[in-house]
């Protein structure tokens, strides 16, 4: 059955306008305005979306001259193994260097830059940092994996394993030190298409993964479906006690797939201790470390020091299978 979700903008005459033109822009605005609070409803048009509709503006043509003026740049969260504590890969994050507003996370901006049409130009300068990023520390001693984002727009705009491809015999680097991470919403949308990309990245050496896992609908037939390596769950149910039930229903899934399993926003000792007795697989978080600049990840990996493995749990104790 098909379900339709409409966002509906309304603004009135003549409060609004007196023309043609300014209604239709002002009444545009209150359904973009709709469809940000979460789409099937109606919105109605006030000033605050025209200071709104300005900021973005703003922000995009400021978000044009930083891809020129060379603002952008790739931090790296670590990538840690539960049971040695040792970092075994990284999260390329992108980050922008605003001239006034310092450093600003891509949460920020990277809606504007899709709805703008620069996501491939910026996802694939990210793509490039991450794999001459991969080669330099691999050389260094330090052949871990790096793992980048690719959003729903990318996967929409289609040919992201051409790309991709472009970019790795650009670079020389080994897709097989190449995390891909995937959202749940990226699968979903024109799934036979994205299925058949996915494929394509896979069989190029890419390893695939889903990020923020448990926020969107994939049940076991999706993820038996398509070729992905890893669940990555949601940091929202590691923040909320009540919701760990889920995260163990989650490792249950995804041992019974043989999948990786990754517990992201771990930012205190308790919640590590909870993942290591549900055994997952690896962790991130401000526990260990947030996203940093190159130079100092290399310190991390550089220091970096071997704790005991955890005591390991019985899986029959923890309600889930071996």
């Amino acid at each position: 059955m098909l379900q339709v979700t409409p966002s509906i903008g309304v603004c009135t005459y003549p409060e609004h306008g007196v023309d043609l033109d300014t209604l239709m822009r002002k009444a545009d605005l209150a359904m973009y305005k709709a469809k940000d609070l979460g789409r099937d409803r109606i919105c109605f048009f006030d000033i605050s979306m025209s200071r709104e509709a300005e900021e973005r503006v703003s922000l995009e043509t400021a978000l044009r001259q930083a891809l020129r003026n060379k603002e952008l740049a790739v931090h790296y969260q670590p990538r840690v193994c539960v049971a040695t504590n040792r970092i075994v890969g990284a999260e390329g994050l992108l980050r922008w260097h605003h001239p006034t507003r310092g450093l600003v996370s891509a949460a920020s901006f990277i809606e504007i830059a899709e709805e703008a049409g620069m996501i491939d130009e910026i996802g694939d300068w990210v793509a490039r940092e991450a794999m001459l990023q991969q080669k330099q520390w691999a050389q260094a001693g330090h052949d871990i994996a790096i793992s980048i984002n690719l959003s729903p727009a990318q996967f929409r705009r289609g040919r992201i394993s051409q790309r991709l491809h472009r970019i790795l015999i650009e670079t020389g680097a080994s897709a097989r030190s190449i995390r891909l991470e995937i959202t749940e919403s990226a699968l979903l949308s024109d799934a036979n298409e994205t299925l058949k990309e996915l494929n394509a990245l896979r069989d190029l050496g890419f390893t695939l993964e889903i990020d923020d896992f448990g926020t969107g609908y994939s049940n076991l037939g999706y993820l038996q479906r398509y070729p992905v390596t890893a669940l990555k769950i949601d940091r929202s149910f590691i923040a909320d006690t009540k919701r760990w039930p889920i995260v163990q229903m989650i490792v249950q899934m995804g041992r019974l797939l043989n999948l990786t399993l990754v517990a992201e926003g771990i930012e205190t000792k308790e919640q590590l201790r909870q993942i290591q007795k549900l055994q997952c697989h690896e962790y991130q978080g401000y526990l260990y470390s947030p996203a940093v600049a190159p130079e100092t990840f290399e310190c991390l990996l550089n220091g970096q020091q071997t704790i005991a493995p955890p005591p390991r749990t019985p899986a029959s104790q923890l309600g889930i299978l071996a």
